[in-house]
């Protein structure tokens, strides 16, 4: 890691054409969360039409060391109804271990807390696992603040038919 800690790097916006990129980094932070791959149902069509067409769902920050892709951040903007303002939301923070400890993860927060701040949002949010230390005590450091009294939930796409008929 030594040779790297000098290296320089660029946070930049994804581009059309380089849904295939974020794909393969998405599959590994997906390997590293412990998912089985073969059943994951992401394709480099679903994050084109999501993410790069006109009224896009995300948006997609890449970091680059020599011109190659190391690290993405997604993110999109919600909405928070008791502070009347909108929320800036990330989904995924992503740096390839190589690349770890070079200041890319707290560079992609820079970036997210100037765009939230740009969009006048409330907040920046996002969440973590309980089992990733490493991230947690990252965030800690950097002033971020755990709920313990939240708990996420989601409904998945199976069950969304379900409640319909409730």
């Amino acid at each position: 890691m030594k040779a790297l800690e000098s290296t320089h790097f660029l946070i930049r916006p994804a581009k059309s054409g380089e849904e295939a990129i974020l794909f393969d980094l998405i599959l590994e932070l997906a390997e590293y969360e412990g998912k089985d791959l073969a059943v994951l149902p992401i394709n480099i069509e679903s994050l084109k039409t999501f993410g790069f067409e006109d009224k896009p769902y995300f948006y997609t920050e890449f970091a680059e060391v020599d011109e190659k892709v190391v690290g993405y951040a997604l993110y999109y903007y919600g909405f928070s109804a008791n502070q009347g303002f909108p929320i800036l939301y990330l989904e995924d923070l992503y740096v390839k271990p190589e690349y770890r400890d070079l200041g890319i993860g707290t560079r992609f927060l820079k970036r997210l807390a100037q765009y939230a701040l740009q969009r006048n949002c409330c907040r920046l949010e996002w969440h973590v696992f309980s089992w990733n230390r490493e991230a947690i005590n990252f965030y800690k450091k950097i002033g971020g603040i755990l709920k313990e009294n939240l708990i996420q939930v989601h409904l998945e796409k199976e069950h969304l038919q379900k409640i319909t008929s409730y």
